[in-house]
């Protein structure tokens, strides 16, 4: 029962157990409150506590003696009841009851010093306050070192820092201005092991000084080549206990204390042959802080210290560092290389192993063996890596896209060991490099882009450039040119954008710009302002940005529409060879086109004059379609009817007989311009010539009567192409070829007197010469007294040549003067013949 008790105080006393050194020191304030400062100052009665029985609580061979400002405590290991965790608590009882937080104290301090046994880990403390109603806080466990020096143990109120230990915890209601009693507990950490403590003070006001955790300066190593001496400081406050363990046997290591510091000095000389050792220094300060420090000391070491794996690319020269050693005061050497790759060399600068040379093995890894020395030692060191291929990229310097469209994939040819990483910079979005070269995907932003693909070992790089464009994919849906009627509604596909941005000018007022999935469509209703009739503009739109970018425009252009209305009089005469003009009114917008159909040959329309014009040739009646269109709705049509009458003509001959085979000249008027005209015998049809009227309808013909014209009343008739007819009527003689003709000089006649026989028409086809029958004229006188001297005409062609001249019978002197006329007459024709001949 005894030993059970124990291990429970012991139990209690470490279940918050505190590792050496992780409490933060700290100063209290310096306040009036004390439990006991062992120097006439106390709280209360102090009482040492014994067990009753047989519990092990407390040892009961502990020994409590309180001197002049000290409280010293000690208890030997097993008690005489075999109760083996020496154990001791002393009891503070308040007459009434203190409080705990006078002056503001936030914490209790036990000030102490000359902790038995010494080492770490060597006693542990609590504390327990009970107030004047019963409530308890206490604290238990907090181990500390053990040793000589001056401590204190800081047990605050409440947490200092995430993970303190050391502080009371409270019972709810807890009153620390009513605190009836503490006990100040103590143990042992180990069995049968015995304690002892000095204790200078304990409350709030015990001084508790500025704590500096100790810190051993020392180097990470000393090398003694041969005999040598180095010396660090140890700094802490209080001024720390240095500790060294593992010394060897030719090692002096003398300690000179400071005040806050501690000078250590080693020395010796480890011999010739190499060896090394590792001394652990222990530095602690108030038996609570500490700080430890392994060192090596001996001989030099060449401690080898290679590099990573190297990486070497055949055929490029390398010079690189692959490993350090520590030479001594001997020198540093290389005493072998083994399975150096050709073209490469070893050796030292320093203290460091140089690489270096023009690999020309490989690819493919390699490692070799490098000996070193020291003079005191040998040492190894492996230097290995690979000797790789160096990258390189083929592919084209150039690539055209379209956005939205997905691409062929395009190869780019690398090559190198170790197979490298394949990357690109700057891509147009939607593209991507595959790991073997392969370029894909489906662009999605126009643009020129500047890619750059790299072919990556660890330790090379090959760089290829390629210019990618990617040109847009949007659309022009419109064409270039529109034309819209003023107040019809317009629907329009303008361009097919696919997300990109569209600027549009150059916008009409009446025009709506429509977003329909990908599309922008124009919309709106054109509207002209009143009296005009067109209006005409050109939008412009770009679809996306840069060089990139999709332009358009569209000329367009607004009319005024009105469909055609056609005004012509439906009826019209006119004379045969006249000129006809019929006034055609035409109205609409845009200005009809006037369309004949079915007109006449000579029938026209003259659109600048808005006139139906022509000349008809010959008389009839005609009919001509007439057609308005300017694409508004209907036609407009109309009919006229042109009736053509025949020319009113009149002939005039200038004999009302002559004799067979005599020319006689005919003379007619009131024909078209320029009409056809022949001339006919009638009653059998006889051509007797033809010609062509001049500019006046007006005409002159010498005609031959045919000698085998049947003497007798005959008809004389005028045609022409125009339709108009005329005739008078003529009696033609019987040739008398015997009677004498009398000899006539001619009289000088101006040859500008004479009217020349117009041509005839040389497209005219003559009738028959004779038919059948004739006029026969029973005027006996006629028949009879036209037989008068037959003149003979001159030597000359054509029809003046031809020309007889034709008496008049009779006697007297008219007979005579007829005669003389008609001879002078044949002189002046003859005459006439000549000069034409001659011409």
């Amino acid at each position: 029962m005894r030993r059970a008790l124990a291990a429970a105080l012991v139990t209690i006393l470490g279940g918050a157990g505190i590792v050496v050194g992780a409490v933060a020191p700290a100063t209290a304030a310096d306040v009036a409150f004390s439990v006991d400062d062992f120097n006439g100052n106390s709280m209360g009665e102090m009482t040492e506590l014994e067990d009753t029985g047989y519990e092990c609580v407390y040892s009961d061979n502990a020994s409590v003696t309180v001197a002049s400002g000290t409280m010293q405590v000690s208890v030997p290991g097993e008690d005489s009841r075999g109760c083996r965790y020496a154990s001791a608590g002393v009891k503070w009882t308040a007459p009434t009851s203190v409080n705990i937080e006078q002056g503001g104290a936030d914490r209790l301090t036990l000030k102490y010093r000359n902790v038995t046994p010494s080492g770490p880990s060597a006693i542990t403390f609590g504390i327990r306050a009970v107030d004047v109603n019963g409530k308890v806080a206490q604290v238990g466990g907090l181990t500390r070192n053990g040793g000589s020096g001056e401590d204190f143990l800081t047990i605050r109120y409440a947490p200092a820092y995430v993970g303190d230990v050391s502080y009371l915890q409270f019972e709810g209601g807890f009153d620390k201005s009513q605190v009836k009693s503490i006990t100040l507990l103590m143990a042992a950490t180990a069995s049968s092991q015995a304690i002892g403590v000095t204790f200078e003070g304990v409350g709030s006001n015990v001084g508790e000084p500025t704590y500096q955790a100790p810190a051993i300066g020392a180097a990470s190593e000393y090398v003694f080549d041969g005999y040598s001496s180095y010396s660090f400081d140890v700094t802490g406050y209080p001024t720390p206990t240095v500790t060294a363990t593992g010394v060897p046997s030719w090692l002096s290591v003398v300690q000179t204390p400071g005040d806050g510091v501690v000078r250590v000095t080693l020395s010796g000389d480890p011999g010739g042959s190499g060896t090394t050792a590792s001394v652990r220094f222990t530095a602690t300060v108030a038996n609570s802080l500490t700080a430890q420090a392994t060192i090596p000391v001996g001989t030099p070491r060449i401690s080898p210290v290679p590099s990573d794996p190297v990486t070497l690319v055949r055929g490029k020269p390398a010079d690189l560092v692959v490993g350090t050693a520590t030479p001594s005061s001997k020198g540093l050497s290389v005493t072998s290389a083994s399975e150096i790759p050709a073209g490469m060399t070893i050796s030292l600068q320093g203290n460091a192993v140089r690489f270096a040379g023009t690999p020309t093995q490989g690819p493919g890894p390699f490692s070799v063996i490098v000996m070193l020395s020291n003079g005191y030692e040998y040492a190894q060191m492996t230097v290995s890596g690979v000797i790789t291929e160096a990258p390189d990229i083929d592919g084209p310097s150039s690539l055209s896209f379209t956005e939205g469209t997905a691409i062929t994939p395009v190869s780019f040819t690398v090559t190198g060991d170790p197979v490298p990483t394949v990357t690109a910079e700057d891509l147009p979005p939607g593209l991507t490099l595959g790991p073997t070269g392969i370029l894909s995907g489906t662009p999605t932003t126009p643009g020129d882009y500047d890619v750059v693909v790299r072919a990556v070992t660890p330790t090379e790089q090959a760089v290829h450039h390629v210019t990618i464009a990617v040109a847009s994919r949007a659309q022009v849906l419109a064409p270039t040119t529109a034309t819209w009627a003023a107040g019809t509604a317009v629907s329009m596909p303008l361009m097919r954008a696919y997300g990109a941005t569209v600027q549009v000018t150059d916008v009409a007022p009446w025009m709506t710009l429509a977003h329909v999935g990908d599309d922008f469509v124009l919309t709106g209703t054109p509207t002209l302002p009143a009296g005009v009739n067109a209006d005409s503009g050109t939008l412009k739109f770009v679809i996306g940005t840069g060089t990139h970018a999709v332009r358009g425009s569209l000329e367009w252009t607004v009319e005024r529409r009105e469909a055609p209305q056609l005004s012509v009089a439906s009826t019209a005469s006119v004379v045969a060879g006249q000129r006809v003009a019929i006034d055609v009114s035409a109205t609409g917008y845009p200005v009809p086109t006037i369309t004949l159909v079915n007109a006449p040959s000579w029938l026209t329309y003259d659109a600048g004059r808005g006139q139906l014009v022509g000349t008809p040739p010959t008389a009839g009646t005609f009919s001509v379609d007439l057609s308005a269109g300017n694409g508004v709705g209907a036609d407009a049509t109309s009919t006229v009817t042109i009736s053509v009458a025949a020319p009113a003509g009149a002939v005039s001959l200038g004999v009302s007989q002559a004799e067979q085979g005599k020319s006689f000249m005919v003379s007619a008027t009131g024909f078209a311009p320029y009409d056809k005209v022949e001339v006919w015998l009638h009653s059998t049809p006889v051509l007797l010539g033809s010609a062509t009227a001049d500019t006046t309808g007006a005409l002159s013909l010498r005609v031959t009567i045919p000698a085998n014209t049947p003497a007798g009343q005959h008809t004389v008739v005028v045609k022409a192409s125009s339709g108009a007819s005329v005739s008078t009527a003529f009696r033609v003689l019987a040739d008398d070829s015997s009677t004498p003709q009398p000899t006539v000089s001619p009289s000088p006649i101006d040859p500008g007197t004479v009217t020349p026989t117009p041509t005839p028409d040389p497209t005219a086809t003559p009738e028959p010469t004779s038919a059948p029958g004739g006029d026969e004229g029973t005027d006996a006188e006629a028949a009879g007294g036209d037989n008068g001297g037959e003149g003979d005409g001159d030597a000359g062609t054509g029809s003046a040549a031809t020309e007889g001249g034709a008496g008049l019978s009779g006697t007297g002197p008219v007979g005579t003067g007829v005669l003389v006329l008609l001879a002078s007459a044949l002189v002046v024709l003859g005459v006439a013949g000549v000069k034409r001949r001659n011409a």
